[in-house]
């Protein structure tokens, strides 16, 4: 099979999403959801969602004190994902982001990953969310290739057959041991 980019989910597989962070800390309620999916859609300014999804918490008016107990700056990384991204960079594989995020967010965890990604689509800047087609075709727009050349690597069954719909193909990640043993069936010789 010839894959030409990986395009990687960025919340649910390298990072925790913002989304379960969010989940964690505050009940996500009909208002609360609603600015979440504004932010994800780019409806409205990141500053503007903090200070709305803060209304009412203890956390109200101290974000970054927020910020950092959470360690919302400092996501973990798994080193065994991130030697996983070399080798299939050395293969020639090219890698990219499609994330349903916003800026700020990706901006943090791509720092915190340390290796080039492109295209990055995130769902704040191209106005649509997985798993519609929208932001697929945009990250294929933005890489150039043919949709049958690109693999999504995304936490979510649904986002998967989002990136299907468009001809792409796609592998759930549940865990980077599950991932290796799935991209060695796909790409790898497995006498190497």
């Amino acid at each position: 099979m010839r894959i030409d980019v990986i395009a990687w989910d960025l919340g649910g597989v390298w990072v925790p999403s913002i989304g379960e962070i969010l989940e964690r800390c505050f009940p996500m309620t009909g208002e609360r959801r609603m600015t979440f999916r504004q932010l994800m859609f780019g409806e409205i300014e990141e500053s503007v969602f903090w200070s709305r999804y803060l209304v009412g918490s203890k956390w109200e008016g101290r974000l970054d004190e927020w910020m950092d107990e959470t360690r919302i700056r400092e996501p973990d990384i798994d080193p065994a994902l991130l030697r996983l991204y070399d080798r299939l960079a050395a293969r020639g594989i090219a890698h990219g982001i499609i994330s349903n995020n916003c800026g700020s967010w990706t901006a943090l965890a791509m720092k915190k990953i340390g290796r080039h990604f492109e295209p990055i689509v995130i769902s704040a800047t191209a106005h649509a969310l997985k798993p519609y087609r929208k932001i697929f075709q945009e990250f294929l727009r933005r890489s150039r290739k043919d949709p049958k050349d690109v693999l999504l690597i995304d936490d979510n069954p649904r986002n998967i057959a989002g990136a299907k719909v468009v001809g792409m193909r796609g592998v759930v990640f549940q865990s980077v041991e599950q991932l290796e043993r799935d991209l060695a069936d796909l790409l790898f010789d497995r006498s190497s």
